[in-house]
């Protein structure tokens, strides 16, 4: 009774740090101050009256994580809510009982702290896949038709032939480039190194190559 303040401290880390729920007859008004080291900061606020003297009130704090939701009813009804925050400058603490200015004395009574049931966990299912183009060869028509053939020449003007070939090799169909060949090269030493896979079942293939004398030609 009187027409102090009461409230109802929770997540404390000592007298002076933690939130506050505050009900004062004075300004009527309910807040949620978040106390830090002694300094006071309102985070939430709602001019409904404060209280109501001489009536026991229910009040329900709930917080999980950085949310915080108060509701508070009259002795026969059911909790309403009347605010809620989003702060995370404490998230763990003890509750404490407070009361200012009340001449006749405050009473609390019927406390009880729950557990928040756990949020489970829920499995996302997995992206979509990304939406591309999807280019299929065909082989069809001719290869010039499909794509844009850029040849190197060598100093004998020599190029490269583009096409398409059936029956490679246990393949039905490819798109086969057949080698320019290119102009005698020089060297003092060297390797000689080369692999071949015919195509045809007749005629010769073979690699030459000289050396720095006259009538010595390996074949």
């Amino acid at each position: 009774m009187g027409s102090g303040s009461v409230g109802i401290g929770f997540r404390m880390k000592d007298s002076s740090s933690g939130y506050l729920l505050l009900l004062q007859q004075k300004s009527g008004s309910k807040k949620l101050l978040r106390l830090d080291r002694g300094e006071e900061t309102t985070i939430a606020e709602r001019r409904d009256g404060g209280y109501v003297q001489g009536e026991w009130h229910r009040v329900r704090i709930e917080a999980a994580g950085g949310r915080i939701k108060i509701c508070v009813g009259e002795e026969n009804e059911t909790e309403a809510e009347v605010l809620t925050a989003l702060d995370e400058s404490f998230v763990s603490g003890t509750i404490a009982f407070f009361s200012s200015g009340m001449q006749d004395g405050v009473y609390f009574d019927a406390l009880s702290v729950e557990a928040v049931a756990c949020m489970q966990l829920q499995q996302l299912l997995p992206p979509l896949p990304p939406f591309c183009s999807v280019f299929v060869e065909s082989y069809f028509s001719s290869v010039s038709a499909l794509y844009t053939i850029i040849d190197g020449r060598d100093k004998g003007e020599n190029t490269g032939r583009w096409e398409y070939r059936e029956e490679v090799r246990g393949r039905v169909k490819v798109l086969s480039q057949l080698h320019a060949v290119r102009d005698a090269a020089e060297a003092v030493w060297g390797v000689c190194r080369w692999s071949f896979w015919r195509s045809v079942r007749v005629g010769l293939l073979g690699s030459s190559f000289g050396l720095d004398r006259p009538k010595t030609t390996p074949l």
